[in-house]
């Protein structure tokens, strides 16, 4: 039996043609197909095979799913302020876990701006976001584009909400979303990566809300 009979190729993402192969140990064809290897001759024999087997086909190979993040916190002052602060890049420097941030290149038409390139050193990791919404004293959105993680990340957006009749109080939503690209168990790398970004986001706004007291 050739080595193309171990094998199992699926997508790793719809909107992409990329596919990975990933090689299958032959005892797993035992266990989806008793003494045929994971290799099936017939079509119709695999797709029973693994209709079959399913729930044991999830512990091998893992189809990417998007998680999504959100995490919230008051700030007592305006948006206007709020915003200020967050879209000041080389700022995120004062973050926890954060060595030092810039802007490596400008944005289209504000230098935070869209089209901006932010450069955040961490500790174990240099990520690069590029902005891809600025509205000052509404919104900002970015996108993580360079990145060691093994995850494809779909976009960020920081949303102010003003609160009360005279708006001197704003409400900060944190949204993310994100794919894990691992061959195998890309939504459980996608929820543990996720779980330190949502921990990250609470420790930006709560640093943001005590400078802003």
């Amino acid at each position: 039996m050739d080595d193309d009979s171990h094998r199992a190729r699926y997508r790793i993402d719809s909107s992409s043609d990329i596919s990975w192969v990933i090689p299958l140990p032959k005892v797993l064809g035992e266990i989806f197909v008793p003494g045929a290897g994971i290799g099936v001759s017939r079509a119709a024999d695999q797709r029973q095979a693994y209709a079959k087997h399913d729930r044991m086909r999830g512990y091998f190979i893992s189809e990417p799913v998007m998680q999504t993040l959100h995490v919230a916190r008051d700030f007592e002052v305006d948006a206007a302020t709020v915003f200020d602060v967050i879209a000041d890049h080389a700022g995120y420097a004062s973050l926890p876990g954060v060595l030092s941030a810039w802007v490596r290149k400008p944005g289209d038409h504000e230098p935070n701006g869209v089209g901006a390139e932010r450069v955040l050193k961490l500790p174990a990791m240099t990520l690069v976001e590029r902005i891809t919404e600025y509205e000052p004293g509404a919104s900002l959105g970015y996108q993580i584009i360079e990145s060691p993680l093994p995850m494809h990340h779909l976009g960020g957006r920081i949303l102010l909400q003003p609160l009360g009749t005279k708006g001197v109080r704003t409400r900060v939503h944190w949204t993310s979303r994100l794919r894990g690209t691992t061959p195998i168990a890309a939504e459980l790398a996608a929820t543990v990566i996720g779980k330190q970004m949502s921990l990250a986001y609470r420790l930006a706004l709560a640093t943001w809300a005590r400078r802003l007291r």
